[in-house]
């Protein structure tokens, strides 16, 4: 299990670098993308994202995604470093 969701990270991760960069617009993640975040589950996410990740991502976009996907981080929870902001 650990093997998978390693590997189902890196893919997460590349994802991440690519579409939630600060210079891509938001859209509509698509459905590949929402069934790592389902099959990965946001919270293994955030406790592996690392300041590096941070500085290449744009965190609220990662929270929007999230919450698209029907997985929405709580208001107040951390990821990373990042403070998800309240409702």
């Amino acid at each position: 299990m650990l093997r998978f969701r390693y590997h189902s990270f890196d893919g997460m991760s590349r994802f991440y670098q690519k579409e939630a960069s600060s210079s891509v617009k938001a859209s509509t993640p698509t459905e590949g993308c929402c069934t790592l975040v389902r099959t990965i589950g946001m919270q293994c996410v955030c406790e592996v994202i690392t300041k590096g990740m941070e500085a290449t991502i744009d965190m609220q976009k990662l929270v929007n995604v999230a919450a698209a996907c029907g997985c929405p981080l709580a208001p107040g929870s951390q990821c990373g470093s990042y403070r998800v902001h309240g409702a």
